[in-house]
């Protein structure tokens, strides 16, 4: 997670824009046009993205799918696809093309030993949120508004809570 410094106030900084495009808008319909997926990667990709001929225009869901992994990386301190070796980059670019989720990793998937982690809300809303980012659909998958609303009740109750 390079590309995600904490700053010594605590706030963390994004940082790597190497890719960044901006969205040009259709002014007929005022909707975006899209743009080519170019690195087929499968790091932190959406399915989408993994298209090999270049052709198909994706547009600011990929980064939704990408928060997805930001997410998974924040809650379990891993790489939501694994380490990702040159002797796996095919495997794990056919599974991502496929759109299939990364799989959630234990303790997360019973909850730990004693089904604390599946009851804590803020663990509950980062599996929530991680649902909305990983639609493997774009025109499902959610957006950073309904992303960031459920992360923000969840503080916002457990700030609560804690009073």
């Amino acid at each position: 997670m390079d590309n995600i410094v904490i700053m010594s106030d605590g706030s963390p900084k994004l940082n790597d824009f190497n890719l960044a495009k901006f969205l040009t808008y259709d002014p007929e319909t005022n909707e975006p046009c899209g743009f080519r997926a170019n690195n087929p990667g499968p790091r932190w990709r959406a399915p989408e993205e993994m298209d090999m001929s270049q052709q198909t225009m994706v547009d600011e869901k990929v980064d939704i799918y990408a928060l997805g992994g930001v997410l998974f990386h924040i809650l379990t301190t891993h790489m939501p696809r694994g380490k990702i070796t040159e002797d796996r980059e095919k495997e794990v670019s056919a599974i991502v093309r496929k759109g299939i989720r990364p799989d959630m990793l234990e303790p997360y998937v019973s909850g730990g030993t004693d089904g604390t982690l599946t009851k804590n809300p803020i663990v509950r809303a980062f599996m929530r949120a991680m649902d909305l980012c990983f639609e493997s659909d774009p025109m499902k998958r959610g957006t950073s508004i309904q992303v960031a609303r459920v992360l923000h009740e969840a503080l916002v109750k457990e700030t609560a809570a804690r009073k």
